[in-house]
């Protein structure tokens, strides 16, 4: 009977709080101006794709992320984009939930900027601009892209993954707008346990050198140490076809 007295305490405390809170989430609208598609919704929809999250049921955008300076230009492009504050934490690893490494979070609580976000049909900005297609690629591989050392010209190269074979084919097509082609395999993840998991991830590897020269000067990263790796990538691409117009004068 106590525990039944403190239950109900603790109901007329916590029911009015997530009430007000429901009705501020309602209450969260967008300006009509973040409904136009334009570069900051672009790069958006590309980290959503990859690593953030777009939950309709916790009516938030999220992304959880090891890069601070990935999370700080995520809190700064959808803080613009949609006029309302993001809220952040650092969260420590923890063996219990995978997390290996420290995660920056960054989310907005907004039930239309949730809902409108899902619902936004990402293949039709293939018929944008190029800034536009740029940041939607750029969002995707800030999440979902992996660019080799550089350190010799055989390992060079950028690779994107994702288990959605109609997003990477989307992505593949908004490369080759900028001349940027690539290779595409896939393989099945596996946990150190030796568990197979079900889902296949696709994979896009960029390794001719025109095409890596192409996507520095059209999408590039904004995650610092991607972007100095692909710079050396690039360096050296350079620095090898001067050696090869030395040879053929």
């Amino acid at each position: 009977k106590e525990n039944i007295e403190r239950m109900r305490a603790m109901n007329k405390i916590t029911q009015p709080k997530a009430c007000i809170m429901g009705a501020e989430l309602r209450r969260k609208k967008l300006p009509e101006s973040s409904k136009i598609i334009s570069e900051d919704l672009a790069y958006i929809l590309g980290v959503c794709y990859g690593d953030g999250c777009i939950s309709v049921s916790q009516r938030r955008v999220i992304l959880s992320v090891t890069d601070e300076d990935f999370a700080s230009k995520f809190k700064e492009t959808i803080e613009r984009w949609s006029g309302f504050k993001t809220s952040t934490s650092i969260r420590k690893p923890n063996k219990l939930y995978k997390m290996h490494k420290l995660q920056y979070w960054t989310h907005i609580d907004s039930k239309e900027a949730a809902d409108f976000l899902d619902k936004v049909d990402i293949n039709l900005l293939l018929d944008y601009n190029s800034k536009i297609r740029s940041a939607l690629l750029r969002g995707f591989y800030d999440s979902e892209g992996s660019v080799k050392k550089g350190d010799s010209y055989k390992r060079m190269g950028i690779g994107g993954y994702n288990t959605n074979l109609e997003l990477i084919n989307l992505v593949r097509k908004l490369l080759v707008s900028f001349n940027i082609y690539t290779t595409q395999y896939f393989r099945k993840e596996t946990f150190k346990s030796g568990k197979q998991i079900t889902k296949r991830y696709y994979i896009i590897f960029i390794n001719r050198r025109e095409s890596i020269i192409n996507f520095y000067n059209h999408v590039g990263f904004n995650i610092k140490r991607k972007q100095e790796r692909l710079e050396k990538q690039v360096k050296l691409i350079k620095g090898v076809d001067k050696n090869d117009n030395r040879q053929q004068r």
